[in-house]
């Protein structure tokens, strides 16, 4: 089953990205202490702050809220690779962004995947392409600790995705079609 996943910016685009076609939807957040503490280069989400990421906590109820009443899931992007200097303010940030009901989380880090599942055991994962799955005993890893999806990384062939995903057919897959045309490899880029 194929289906259109598109980021958001802000709770308004949530109808207009649905009525063009979207069946799930993504976005980031830059909370305010997040912003004030870290550059964009560190955002949460791997991204420059302007880009796919919502203001604050408040704009993704918001956007979960519009979402979820038109029957389109969320997914929330925390796939940057955190230091230790950011774990303080990502541990605090947890319990807030869980209660706001995203449908799954999108991680890169480890650290942060074991964290999400010790603070919400039954939390949908899916293991962004910045963590660079490149085989199916990477795919295998990720099963055991609860992801659900994994998205392969964007440089792959075709047919290492086919054999990636034929040797784990139990395992949900994404992939980019449209990118913003980067040519580092996912994952050790920045």
């Amino acid at each position: 089953m194929m289906k259109i996943l598109a980021p958001v910016n802000a709770p308004e685009e949530v109808i207009p990205v649905v009525l063009a076609g979207a069946d799930e939807i993504y976005c980031g957040i830059t909370p305010p202490d997040w912003a004030g503490d870290f550059s964009n280069v560190a955002g949460m989400n791997r991204r420059e702050w302007s880009s796919a990421n919502l203001r604050d906590l408040s704009a993704l109820r918001e956007t979960v809220k519009a979402a979820h009443a038109r029957e389109v899931r969320v997914f929330l992007a925390l796939n940057g690779l955190y230091t230790q200097g950011q774990y303080p303010l990502l541990k605090r940030l947890i319990g807030p962004l869980i209660e706001t009901k995203v449908d799954a989380f999108i991680v890169a880090d480890p650290g942060l995947l074991m964290l999400l599942k010790k603070e919400q055991p039954d939390a949908e994962i899916h293991i962004s392409t910045g963590a660079t799955v490149f085989n199916s005993e990477a795919v295998r890893f990720f099963q055991e600790t609860g992801a659900k999806r994994i998205v392969l990384p964007r440089h792959l062939q075709p047919e290492e995705m086919a054999e990636i995903i034929s040797r784990c057919p139990e395992m949900e897959f994404e992939v980019f079609i449209l990118n913003s045309g980067c040519r580092n490899i996912d994952g050790f880029c920045t």
